[in-house]
């Protein structure tokens, strides 16, 4: 996406629109770090249900099991259930919260831009209006912010918050176990570069 893009539609969104975007961008953050929590939420609790062991191999592991006061391997394994579904619930609804802040971001700001844009039209001589369709003008006032919305405004919003997402997830993937990640990445990389290759 050129910077000159970037920047029009920076200039196009007023004082308290920019502050509204980082809040935005807050809470596609957050719902990207939940994300990444929710994934990670599981991987204990699948470590520890298909080997018990890994409660005293795993340092992390070992740690929650004596800071919890736990006497047995099925009550841990509970708990890690418990606190893995928690967390998945709390991404879950935090996801809703995102789409809605986004949504109703881009969309605010169609109306702000025709509002906007109306009063531009209003301001100007009656000369202008003798030489111009009021029609066309209505048809401006209306379609052009909705297009800025619905080409731009809003897929550059989705397109941050899924590339949030997609970080997350990587780092974490990374963190987890590295070599096999890099391995999985480049099999995906060479399968999907193969095929695009193969499509042209």
């Amino acid at each position: 996406m050129p910077k000159s893009t970037l920047k029009m539609a920076w200039l196009l969104l007023d004082r308290r629109e920019r502050r509204n975007l980082w809040i935005v961008i807050a809470v596609a953050i957050l719902s990207a770090l939940s994300a990444s929590a929710m994934v990670g939420s599981i991987l204990p609790f699948l470590s520890v249900l298909a080997d018990p062991s890994q409660i005293q191999e795993n340092s992390l592991l070992s740690w929650a099991y004596e800071a919890g006061g736990f006497q047995d391997a099925e009550g841990f394994l509970f708990a890690l259930g418990v606190g893995s579904i928690t967390i998945i619930l709390v991404a879950n609804a935090l996801q809703i919260i995102q789409v809605y802040v986004l949504t109703r971001y881009a969309f605010m700001r169609g109306h702000s831009f025709s509002a906007r844009l109306l009063s531009s039209y209003l301001r100007r001589p009656y000369a202008y209006f003798a030489m111009h369709n009021s029609g066309d003008m209505g048809t401006k006032v209306l379609s052009e912010p909705h297009q800025v919305i619905v080409q731009f405004l809003r897929p550059a919003v989705e397109l941050f918050s899924a590339g949030a997402t997609i970080a997350a997830l990587v780092a974490l993937l990374l963190y987890v176990g590295p070599l096999i990640s890099v391995a999985v990445f480049a099999t995906f990389g060479v399968v999907y570069g193969g095929a695009i290759l193969l499509a042209r």
